[in-house]
């Protein structure tokens, strides 16, 4: 709550250029702690187990675990698209992730 009022207001108020100024540099931000957290990890973590592991099922997980990976991204993109009307945004939604069930 202490970090979201703020942006909030920044995004509320503040041009489109700064935004994505501000964009970017939280961008940049996110990448370099999830780098530095994944070198972090990598020195903790036990590689070995990867060869025991069973693959098999990894590729039909795979859409189902992209669309989770950029559905928090999607959403607020889609209800500004579609001027924010609850009908045609639930449409689209469930139509999205309907053909990502047909995929499976």
């Amino acid at each position: 709550a202490l970090l979201t009022a703020p942006l909030a207001v920044i995004a509320r108020c503040a041009p489109p250029r700064l935004l994505g100024r501000l964009n970017g540099a939280l961008t940049v931000g996110f990448v370099a702690s999830a780098a530095s957290l994944f070198v972090r990890g990598s020195q903790l973590a036990s590689w070995s187990r990867l060869s025991r592991a069973d693959w098999s099922v990894a590729a039909a997980a795979a859409p189902s675990l992209l669309q989770l990976h950029v559905y928090c991204e999607v959403v607020p993109t889609v209800v500004e698209l579609l001027g924010r009307d609850r009908r045609r945004v639930r449409r689209a939604l469930l139509g999205g992730s309907v053909a990502l069930l047909a995929m499976q």
